[in-house]
């Protein structure tokens, strides 16, 4: 799936011929922006509050915080997002966050909390400190309360 990274590279052509081969680059144009699966809505940062799905703008799919997981419940099914480290959302520093139909699973990884992987079909989340003094280390398996 897209992330606002990789439509960053995308949008600045010249430099990414530069960085990535010809296939890499195609590969990457042919990803989506979401994906439903089992019941679930996966998308990267999250969807703009009274816009149909098919209507989604690129940035928003990508790029949206606040207006998206601060607004009232969003009906249909539960979405799964990163892009907004959940501490920003209220949770501990590097758990999952839940919220009406809404998980949010990037754990702060880039601020040195928890690099998190999520198995859904049996709601574990394994995870592992991205701190620089434990880089890696201290790997956690928890069982999760999923109230999706």
């Amino acid at each position: 799936m897209l992330g606002n990274l990789e439509v960053a590279l995308l949008r600045n052509g010249d430099k990414a011929a530069a960085l990535l081969p010809a296939e890499r680059l195609d590969w990457l144009s042919g990803l989506p922006y979401y994906a439903a699966l089992d019941g679930l809505l996966f998308v990267h940062a999250g969807l703009r509050p009274g816009i149909p799905l098919d209507q989604q703008h690129v940035d928003d799919l990508t790029g949206i915080r606040e207006a998206f997981w601060a607004a009232e419940p969003l009906g249909g099914d539960p979405i799964v997002f990163g892009h907004t480290p959940t501490f920003k959302l209220g949770a501990p520093p590097g758990t999952i966050w839940q919220s009406s139909g809404r998980l949010g699973i990037d754990t702060g990884a880039k601020h040195g909390y928890r690099l998190t992987l999520l198995d859904l079909t049996h709601s574990i989340a394994y995870s592992c400190s991205t701190s620089l003094d434990s880089l890696y280390e201290e790997v956690r398996q928890e069982s999760l309360h999923l109230s999706l």
